[in-house]
């Protein structure tokens, strides 16, 4: 199943569009989450931010199809990846 997400301008409100955007330039990597759909996979990439003077992580979740990995393989930069939607945890 997919994750339920922040917006990606509930994420600017949250934490900035400068965090945003950082996040959403990072590598993406698999999460290794299984998910109900076998067709697809599931990424992540993630910044340092900061809410209300607390140190939080900003992940951004993107999701491919398999045929997307079968046509680019270990190639990830030329994917196009845009996320799917954003979460915000606090960083310990």
């Amino acid at each position: 199943m997919k994750r339920s997400f922040l917006t990606r301008d509930a994420a600017i409100a949250r934490v900035g569009l400068d965090a945003v955007k950082r996040c959403e330039e990072g590598e993406y990597d698999f999460t290794g989450t299984i998910l109900d759909d076998p067709d697809l996979v599931e990424f992540d990439t993630s910044t340092e931010a900061e809410v209300n003077g607390e140190d939080v992580s900003l992940i951004a979740y993107c999701y491919q199809t398999k045929a997307d990995l079968d046509t680019f393989g270990f190639d990830f930069g030329e994917m196009t990846w845009k996320p799917a939607g954003f979460e915000i945890i606090v960083s310990f």
